[in-house]
């Protein structure tokens, strides 16, 4: 079976805020992704990076200082790497660039559900906390092929949100 690998991301992003709580909101940025695999006495790893743009919206509670939100967002991701590496303790180690031998899709479509709070500072500066759940839509193995793989991510998200203009009411 696979198992998940934890890996780091970083995405620069952009919020406008309508009324009545609906936002809209787009981001560029990079993450990494993969998996691991033991079959009998072999370790199995792959090493995926993407750079990343999402374009989306949702709605946002304002409570005053505590606002819990839902976003969804669709992405389009860009294959930048594309590693698997076979342990196999009876021979050499083996690399795979998997991007230059066609084995892999260099890009990737999918949706991102995102549920967080913000948590006023300041009128100018917030403190947010999200999970983020990643689903592909689409199969990451390239060519006809029976076999299927797609992107599936959790990730748990610290940041800081900088208001660039604050409309007077």
């Amino acid at each position: 079976t696979y198992s998940p690998i934890y890996s780091g991301a970083y995405t620069v992003g952009y919020t406008h805020f309508l009324d009545h709580g609906i936002y809209l909101d787009g981001g560029l940025g990079m993450r990494n992704a993969g998996a691991t695999m033991t079959l009998d006495d072999t370790h199995l790893r792959w090493d995926f990076r993407y750079a990343q743009i999402e374009l989306g919206g949702g709605y946002i509670y304002d409570l005053g200082l505590f606002s819990p939100y839902l976003g969804v967002s669709g992405y389009y991701a860009a294959l930048l790497k594309a590693n698997q590496r076979i342990n196999d303790p009876t021979r050499e180690n083996i690399n795979y660039d998997l991007m230059e031998a066609g084995m892999v899709n260099e890009a990737d479509l999918g949706l991102l559900i995102t549920p967080g709070v913000r948590i006023a500072a300041s009128d100018y500066i917030s403190v947010y906390t999200e999970f983020e759940y990643l689903m592909g839509l689409q199969n990451i193995e390239a060519g006809e092929t029976s076999q299927e793989a797609g992107n599936r991510g959790y990730s748990l998200s610290i940041g800081l949100s900088i208001t660039i203009d604050k409309q007077q009411e």
